[in-house]
Parts: C-alpha cells; structure tokens; sequence
C-alpha cells in the first residue's frame, strides 16, 4: 500500500512539473505555430509581438499574454489596419483543461485595441478575411452539445477605439475610449449564459446617410 502511495506520488510530481516545464519548452513553437496559423487562415497581413506564459508563480493558472497583434489588409483593402491590439492576457484554470466538461477562464483582456471596419459601396468589407475551405462538404451540426461549459471569471476591453464606415449602408460610427467589463458562465455550446456587464465610454458618434444622431456622446 505505501509503496503504490509512493508511485502515485512520484507520478503526481513529475505531472506538476511537466505542467510547469511546457510554456517554456515549447514557447518559441508555439509562438511560431500561432503566427503560421494566422497567416495560412487569413487574407491579410497578421504579425504578432511576444507571447509570454507562465504558471509558476500562478499555479494551477496559466497565463497567456500576447502583444502588438497587428492585422492588416490587401488587395482592395491594402494598407488598412483592421485591428490594433498591443496586449491581450488570458488566465485559464490548468486543471479544467484536464477535465474537459467545464473550462474556466479566470481573466480575458484587451488592453488599448484599435479596430476599423470599413465596407465599401459594393458590399465588401475589410473584415472578411478568413480563408474558406471550398473542398470541403458540409455536414450538418450535431444537436446534442453535451455539457460543454465555459465559465469566466472576468474579462474586459480596456480603452477601445473603435470606427465602422460603411458606404453602402452610408453609416458611421466612431467610439473612443470603450471600456467594456464582464462575467458570467456560458454552458451547453454557448447557447444558454448568464452575464453581467459594464460599459463606459468616452465619446460616441453615430450618422446615418450623412445626418448625426449622435454627438460626442459620453457613457458611463
């Protein structure tokens, strides 16, 4: 009996440490794996800043911190920063990775994003820059969405700047300084959630074909 106590432990211990060991192992392949992703998957020019992990000082939380996302567009977009964000942070709960029926997201965060949609008179906008498989057959979704849970603690949008110009539409909309703050729990597939929020912003504008409706409106 002590002796299978022992190698449970032992088992136990190397665990913890290869759980500690693996965001420094492997963080220059996963830095590259990211930005591979994001160019083969985006028509648009994607770079990334450094991606910082660690987990002892936070453990069982790992924290994940990535800045200077850069997205920026070609073609008839070329030039055209869709986003700006120089830091985003997300704390997760290690152990609730392990057990797979309920995530949890102790933190997420946007610091200082800037985003730009832009969508010209034809209809076709800035944003639409994922790359789609057209080989591939589509398949009906299950129903069933099993008890698949993401629970967040707190996340956040910290001093956004948002515009949205959209000539087809002929709608502006110009935001500066959002702060948007939340938490909640989304179970089965995101479908059902409780949330509560907080949003405050510094300035608001909105037109539509060429007449304001709102001016320098502030939120908090």
């Amino acid at each position: 009996m002590k002796k299978a106590f022992t190698i449970l432990l032992i088992l136990f211990i190397i665990l913890i440490i290869s759980i500690i060991a693996i965001p420094y192992v492997f963080k220059g392949e996963i830095v590259q794996l990211v930005y591979d992703e994001l160019n083969k998957n985006l028509k648009a020019e994607a770079s990334i800043g450094e991606i910082d992990l660690g987990i002892i000082s936070s453990f069982p939380n790992l924290h994940v911190s990535i800045s200077d996302i850069s997205i920026i567009g070609i073609d008839t977009f070329q030039g055209i920063e869709l986003a700006n964000i120089p830091l985003t942070k997300i704390e997760i709960d290690v152990m609730s990775l392990i057990k797979s029926s309920e995530y949890k997201i102790n933190e997420f965060s946007l610091e200082s994003p800037s985003i730009y949609v832009k969508v010209l008179n034809n209809g076709l906008a800035n944003y639409d820059i994922v790359i789609t498989d057209t080989t591939e057959q589509f398949e009906e979704p299950e129903s069933e969405m099993g008890d698949f849970t993401i629970a967040l603690n707190a996340y956040s949008i910290k001093n956004a700047n948002l515009k949205y110009e959209d000539a087809s539409m002929l709608t502006q909309v110009n935001i500066r300084n959002l702060t948007h703050e939340g938490n909640g729990d989304f179970s089965n597939g995101l479908t059902l959630y409780e949330l509560e929020t907080n949003t405050t912003c510094d300035s608001l504008y909105l037109s539509y074909e060429h007449i304001p409706y709102l001016n320098n409106v502030k939120l908090d």
